[in-house]
């Protein structure tokens, strides 16, 4: 790599100069390059009906892109820490340039086609998507210190309407054939990266200057904002976060509020990117669904109506990351606000969209449909480009500079996990309800039934699950009156727990997990379903039934705590009353010391019901049902002992867990009755949900789609 950055330093001889303007038109054309990964809508259902793909094989290729967009992110950011921004333009140019060149190859062979070099060229893809274009961020970033966010959403913007100017292209230049489009792509993207190469030159391991310390104490606001939403994770939590501008990468990769900030990004690029990418397979089921009717002489062509919604959210896109970098700018600078609010907007605007696709349009006119499908791909389109400008403004505010590209480089490899879940559960679906139409096009039939079965229900859980560990976990408890001669909470506090808050939450997650995946697998071994679909089905319902039942169960159990505000067995030594409280009447926090923190006294006000206690029975109870079921041991038909003690030993741990609470002196005995009673509740209203009776003769399936009901009332 130094002989390279050697090279590259000989050729900059030849280069004209640049500057911070150039470096902003320069990022131009290198985002329109790298955003045509999203153009793959436009082609991707030609090249699946040419290389006979199904939904599941195609949806792999929009995975292997993401995982090069992983790779791509994190070593091309290293490499533009440490050795500047020219590298990895080259990497990039050179990179998708031979990606597209391999896919245009793969779909002249069609059938012959192979199915690994199409994952291949794919990744490569995705590697050169990603390389050049962070790279071009940072470059942004450093030039515009003080409107960083604002500058970046040009870059960003770019990046998105590329997908429109490319279905312009495709549709008006090459009329929708897509091999003419493929080479196109292959001889143009390379190009427009290398110009990056030639303007965009920011050297590595960037020592700020004293101009950008300056910047950075007159938008002091703007570091002290990126603090105020993490407030509550932990004391002090604005000098821990002052403390991050200067941690090394491994400390900052390994921080709590960085894994929260990826954990975050991967539900938003897994929202946006899935229905981007999958657009074009439900616009397919639509429109095959009314073209069916009979009434079919006025439908829009097929490949026509794909362009146009690749164009609605290409266009809505780039107007929300066009607005979203002035507008955080200004909750920061104008009205001493946070960042984060652009990201909870566009969260919001998210969850919109997708309940809006949920619904069952087959009944409507097509010319509903569309007119309902185009606001939907407007709304998600939008609040994709919305929240996800906001991260490397975010990013900039929080962390070490110095590693900048290497640190959003690693935020965006979440993307792959958030899409790689969501779109392989809409491809089970959607092939689910797919077959083999005349013996050659693969086909849904069902319209907006072919994507929509429980989209609601992941959708509630999603948001459910965001809400708990981003407001629920940490919200401020009511601040209830105590006396110091209250001997009910004069216990020590226990430094060292027998099951911890985290351990609590992985135990009662991961355990029933690993053991609905093994039962499967071992009951689809031996037979014990119908078909890989009936086991892929009764996998998904059975994790689904999992996760809403500790999600909603943590949600409202978090409400409660805050609402009852008791004081936990060990608030006074939490408290650490100072010497002249008197110790005869009705006090409040106010004479607290916090000896062990603030964060430590606020959450010895929330003791009931005990968290512990009911995320352990609403994920052990829910594993104990789900075994009796799959095992039918209620069907009064003798079966092994182990199998009842299987079955046992769950509720056992959940009982472990929950007594250890007042071992620790964390929990009263009330609190942790009615915790317990509340994950018993939510795990059985919500495995009856989706699975039929213990006592009925298919009690190991679950319900039909006649008996099931979403969530949400759509």
């Amino acid at each position: 790599m130094d002989v390279l950055r050697k090279g590259v330093d000989r050729i900059n001889n030849y280069l004209p100069p640049t500057n911070c303007w150039l470096i902003l038109l320069s990022s131009i054309p290198v985002a329109l390059s790298t955003g045509t990964l999203f153009v793959y809508s436009i082609y991707g259902t030609q090249l699946a009906d040419k290389c006979k793909l199904e939904t599941a094989e195609a949806a792999n290729l929009n995975i292997s892109a993401t995982l090069g967009t992983a790779i791509g992110a994190i070593l091309g950011g290293y490499v533009t820490d440490v050795y500047g921004t020219q590298i990895p333009m080259l990497i990039s140019s050179i990179s998708i340039a031979v990606g597209y060149q391999w896919v245009y190859w793969q779909y002249q062979l069609g059938p012959q086609s192979s199915l690994v070099q199409l994952l291949l060229a794919m990744f490569l893809v995705g590697v050169g998507s990603v390389a050049g274009y962070f790279s071009a961020i940072k470059a942004v970033t450093v030039s515009f210190p003080r409107f960083k966010a604002s500058a970046q959403s040009i870059t960003i913007a770019s990046f998105a309407i590329s997908s429109l100017l490319f279905s312009v292209i495709n549709t008006h230049v090459f009329q929708g054939d897509a091999e003419r489009f493929l080479w196109f792509l292959a001889n143009v993207c390379g190009l427009m990266i290398f110009v990056g190469f030639v303007f965009i030159r920011i050297e590595g391991n960037i020592v700020e200057s004293k101009k950008s310390i300056n910047e950075n104490n007159d938008d002091g606001d703007a570091l002290s904002e990126s603090t105020s939403l993490l407030s509550e994770l932990e004391p002090n939590s604005s000098t821990i976060v002052d403390g991050l501008k200067h941690h090394n990468l491994k400390s900052t990769l390994l921080h709590p509020i960085f894994l929260y900030h990826y954990f975050l990004f991967a539900i938003v690029q897994g929202l946006g990117q899935m229905y981007i990418y999958s657009v074009g397979f439900i616009l397919k089921a639509v429109h095959y669904y009314f073209s069916q009717q009979g009434n079919n002489q006025d439908l829009i062509p097929l490949h026509s109506l794909q362009a146009l919604h690749v164009s609605i959210i290409a266009i809505a896109s780039f107007l929300g990351r066009l607005s979203s970098g002035p507008t955080s700018d200004y909750l920061v600078h104008k009205l001493n606000s946070q960042r984060h609010w652009v990201l909870i907007l566009g969260l919001v605007l998210m969850l919109s969209g997708h309940v809006m696709l949920a619904r069952n349009w087959n009944n409507n006119s097509f010319e509903t449909v569309q007119f309902y499908m185009t606001i939907i791909s407007g709304v998600i389109g939008y609040a994709y480009g919305f929240s996800f400008t906001s991260y490397p403004a975010i990013v900039s505010d929080i962390f070490n500079m110095k590693h900048y590209s290497s640190i959003w480089g690693t935020t965006y490899s979440a993307t792959a996990i958030g899409l790689s879940i969501m779109t392989k559960v809409f491809g089970y679906i959607y092939d689910l309800n797919s077959t083999f139409w005349n013996g050659e096009d693969y086909i849904c039939a069902r319209g907006s039934r072919c994507y929509n079965k429980h989209t609601p229900d992941w959708i509630v859980t999603l948001v459910l699950v965001i809400y708990f560990f981003a407001i629920a976990e940490h919200a401020k408890p009511f601040e209830r009156q105590f006396s110091l001669n209250d001997l009910t909470i004069s216990h020590p506090f226990t430094l060292d727990e027998r099951v911890s808050g985290v351990e609590c939450i992985l135990l009662a997650l991961f355990v029933p997990l690993i053991m609905i995946f093994l039962v499967s697998l071992v009951k689809n071994n031996q037979g014990g379903f119908n078909s890989t679909h009936d086991t892929l089905h009764c996998l998904q319902i059975s994790v689904l039934g999992l996760l809403v039942s500790m999600v909603v169960n943590g949600v409202i159990t978090d409400i409660l705590k805050n609402w009852i505000a008791r004081p936990r067995p060990d608030f006074l030594a939490r408290c650490g009353a100072s010497a002249s409280t008197p110790i005869n009447q009705l006090v409040d926090i106010s004479v607290c010391t916090a000896p062990f923190g603030s964060a430590v006294l606020t959450d010895g006000m929330r003791s009931t019901p005990s968290g512990h206690s009911s995320i352990s029975f609403s994920g052990f109870l829910y594993l104990s049902l789900w075994l009796l079921g799959q095992f039918k041991l209620l069907n009064h038909k003798p079966h092994h002992l182990y199998k009842y003690l299987l079955a046992g030993l769950p509720i056992l741990l959940a009982c472990y867990v929950a007594l250890s609470r007042t071992q620790d002196y964390r929990h009263h005995f009330e609190d942790i009755i009615l915790g317990s009673l509340l994950g018993i509740g939510f795990a059985s209203w919500s495995y009856h949900r989706y699975f039929n009776s213990l006592l009925s003769k298919d009690c190991d399936k679950p319900l039909s789609d006649e008996e099931e009901e979403s969530i949400l009332p759509v």
